[in-house]
């Protein structure tokens, strides 16, 4: 398996108990022990799930704010509840990505190729194709399934509680107040 930024292979180490070496570059190499690994992991990609949210939400706030000035006034506790609601689904989000990323990286639960050498040309773009009609074929039937009334009530009346819908309200996509 291999390290991270190494290069190199890693021999796993099985059950919290046993530490696990995680290579970072040449310039440090630190052991872990499996828990917090997944933790920082899970953390790491939370946190850039968040960013890319901040980021294109805040992007988009800015051309509507240039485009239609005012359109926005008067929804302070609005946004604050969107973009709070949206943080939150960022762990949802990158929780799980964290422990696939870790799994990836040690365990080599996943294939995930980081060099072109490795398949014929045509094979990035295909396989590229092929994700995007996977994640949203997946990401039309969840979203079907949140709007059946129970799940929407669970984890999906959050999102269309904006009123009207601002570019914080994204990700908002949570367990709905009762």
């Amino acid at each position: 398996m291999r390290g991270l930024g190494t290069g190199t292979r890693l021999s796993p180490s099985f059950g919290s108990a046993f530490p696990q070496t995680v290579g970072c570059g040449s310039l440090l190499v630190m052991t872990i022990e499996v828990p917090s690994a997944l933790a920082l992991s899970a953390l790491a990609m939370s946190l850039i799930v968040a960013a890319r949210y901040a980021i294109s939400s805040g992007a988009f706030a800015l051309a509507t704010h240039r485009v239609r000035p005012g359109l926005y006034t008067g929804l302070n506790n609005q946004i604050r509840r969107e973009v709070g609601w949206s943080l939150a689904s960022a762990a949802i989000y990158g929780i799980p990505a964290g422990i696939v990323a870790w799994g990836w990286q040690n365990r080599g639960w996943t294939l995930i190729y980081t060099d072109f050498a490795d398949h014929p040309l045509w094979y990035l773009p295909a396989s590229l194709f092929a994700y995007l009609l996977l994640h949203d074929t997946w990401f039309y039937w969840t979203h079907r399934l949140f709007h059946q009334p129970r799940w929407f009530r669970l984890a999906h009346a959050v999102h269309h509680e904006s009123r009207p819908p601002t570019a914080w309200a994204a990700m908002s996509s949570t367990r709905s107040r009762q």
